[in-house]
């Protein structure tokens, strides 16, 4: 039996509620309250329907049927997938999944599990998982879903990611609003935006006004000429990722 979340051979009993669930994910979805998984006691065998403690095989004799390939005992996590690698992070107290073979170490400033690949190179963020994710609010410490890390090192779940760039205009964090694309796309997206306000000229009436801005990739202020498309640009760094915080008329 899988649900959407999980491959497994039992059903697990929720001690909050009684209730009978493929997983605590399915539980969640449906409840108005969230099961506490290392609380997790019971489970149906799917092949004798027995009821009984939660473990990796069936305890009924004449049975026997090995519910899952990998069983967490501190999680009361069970999976039967063949292609997922799984293991149990003592730092982070969850189980992890890895997407590859390769060796993970744990960032005890970071406080997560990262490829070997980046031990050396990656930008330590303090706690970094310990917040909700900005577009969807779920708890990114404890989330299935992979998170990815932006150039401003806030972190979004992927999916989310994806999502939120189809359909910000701006392209920019929705914690500290800084440019979330590269630099090419972003000298690509200012030169688009230049050729759009040669066509859409501001007003005569408002050719002296000024304003105060404030880049938010250089943190640089300035004072430009008033723009009625709300594109004004940074002299610095010559983005359109700003912000005005006065008017100089």
């Amino acid at each position: 039996m899988s649900c959407q979340h999980y491959k497994r051979g039992a059903t697990i009993v929720a001690p909050c509620c009684d209730k009978v669930y493929a997983c605590r994910l399915c539980h969640n979805e449906t409840e108005m309250h969230e099961i506490d998984r290392r609380a997790i006691k019971e489970m149906i065998c799917l092949t004798c329907s027995f009821r009984q403690p939660i473990a990796q095989y069936c305890s009924r004799p004449g049975c026997l049927t090995k519910i899952a390939r990998y069983y967490c005992d501190i999680c009361k996590f069970l999976d039967d997938s063949p292609t997922k690698n799984i293991y149990h992070c003592v730092p982070c107290g969850i189980c992890r999944v890895r997407n590859s073979n390769e060796d993970y170490f744990h960032c005890d400033k970071c406080n997560i599990c990262m490829s070997l690949s980046v031990k050396e190179s990656h930008p330590c963020t303090e706690r970094a998982l310990e917040s909700n994710c900005p577009v969807c609010s779920e708890w990114m410490q404890e989330s299935t879903t992979p998170c990815a890390r932006l150039p401003c090192n806030h972190f979004m779940h992927e999916t989310c990611l994806q999502e939120y760039v189809r359909n910000s205009p701006n392209y920019t964090c929705p914690i500290c609003s800084r440019s979330i694309i590269s630099m090419e796309h972003r000298r690509l997206l200012s030169f688009e935006i230049d050729h759009f306000l040669e066509t859409h000229p501001t007003p005569a009436e408002y050719k002296d006004w000024k304003v105060e801005i404030l880049c938010n990739d250089c943190l640089e202020k300035a004072d430009v000429s008033f723009q009625i498309t709300k594109y004004h640009k940074c002299p610095k760094c010559m983005n359109y990722n700003t912000t005005v915080v006065g008017e100089k008329r």
